[in-house]
């Protein structure tokens, strides 16, 4: 019952370390903040807790705009790290892959990602073979 308790509780995520965030589109939000508008994703999570993704990295907004996912949708928004180069001056940027499994795909064309190496949009997991739940 206490594992429960926690699940109410919805969780911001950083991508500070390579990992992955799944789940049903529950609300498209915008954030704003000083660098200007942004999107922010709430997921349920197949555990029934609650994800916020406030997608601030310049590549993971490339990604969400091109894809187009809609309430409903099962995404998977896997961060593998930083670049291993970057533009004199600036940072390295933070490389991301976005799979999503639309709720009526006959209805929702969506252009497959392009991230070198990595499948971006999928009928199934690569890891089991399986939908996502």
């Amino acid at each position: 019952m206490t594992s429960q308790y926690w699940l109410k509780f919805p969780v911001t995520v950083t991508f500070l370390e390579p990992g992955f965030v799944e789940g049903t589109i529950t609300a498209l939000e915008t954030l704003e903040n000083v660098d200007g508008i942004h999107p922010r994703i709430r997921l349920r999570r197949p555990d029934g807790g609650t994800s916020i993704v406030n997608a601030t990295q310049t590549r993971l907004v490339a990604e969400l705009v091109r894809l187009s996912p809609a309430v409903g949708d099962k995404v998977r928004i896997t961060y593998h790290g930083t670049a291993k180069k970057a533009a004199r001056g600036f940072d390295p940027a933070k490389e991301f892959t976005v799979e999503i499994w639309p709720q009526n795909p006959q209805s929702q064309a969506r252009p497959a990602a392009k991230t070198p190496g990595r499948a971006s949009t999928a009928d199934n997991d690569s890891a089991t073979g399986e939908k996502p739940k």
